[in-house]
C-alpha cells in the first residue's frame, strides 16, 4: 500500500484523504511536484497581469509581466538545475538558490546588478529597466508574493 500523493501547493486532496482514512492507519505524505508548483507560479503571474486583477497598475507593466511569464518559469528551472549540480551541502545551496529566485525576477525587468555569472551575460541592448516603476507602484510585491 502506498502512502505518498503528488501534488501541488493548493491540493485539498491530502486532506480529504486523511480525514476519510481510505488508507486505514497508513499516513498520507504529500510530494510537493515541481511541475505543478510552477505551473501554479504561473497561473498566478498570468491573474496579476489580467486587468481583472483589480489592482490598480499600469498596463504597460501588466504587458510586461504577462510576456515574461514563461521566462519566469524557464529562469527557475534553470537556477534549479544549476544549484543542483554543485557539489556543496544542501543547507548551502538552499539560500544561494532562494536567492537565485529574487534575482531572477529583478533580472527579467532589466536589473542585472545581482546577476550571477551561471545566469546572466549583462545587459541587454534596448532593454529598458523597469524594477524602479515596479517598485514604485508596488506592483513588485505583488509578483513576489506569488513566489
Amino acid at each position: 500500500m502506498h502512502g505518498s500523493l503528488v501534488g501541488d501547493a493548493d491540493s485539498s486532496i491530502t486532506k480529504q484523504l486523511s480525514s476519510h482514512k481510505l488508507y486505514g492507519a497508513t499516513p498520507i505524505q504529500k510530494i510537493e511536484c515541481v511541475n505543478h508548483l510552477l505551473r501554479n507560479f504561473c497561473n498566478k503571474l498570468k491573474d496579476l497581469s489580467s486587468p481583472s486583477s483589480h489592482l490598480i497598475i499600469p498596463l504597460n507593466l501588466r504587458k510586461k509581466l504577462e510576456s515574461n511569464i514563461l521566462r519566469f518559469r524557464i529562469s527557475i528551472k534553470k537556477a534549479a538545475a544549476f544549484r543542483i549540480q554543485m557539489t556543496v551541502p544542501l543547507a548551502e545551496k538552499i539560500p544561494l538558490f532562494q536567492n537565485d529566485i529574487k534575482n531572477f525576477v529583478a533580472h527579467i525587468f532589466g536589473e542585472y546588478s545581482n546577476c550571477e555569472e551561471y545566469f546572466c551575460k549583462g545587459t541587454i541592448d534596448q532593454e529598458e529597466n523597469i524594477m524602479p516603476e515596479l517598485i514604485r507602484c508596488g506592483f513588485i510585491d505583488d509578483i513576489m508574493a506569488c513566489l
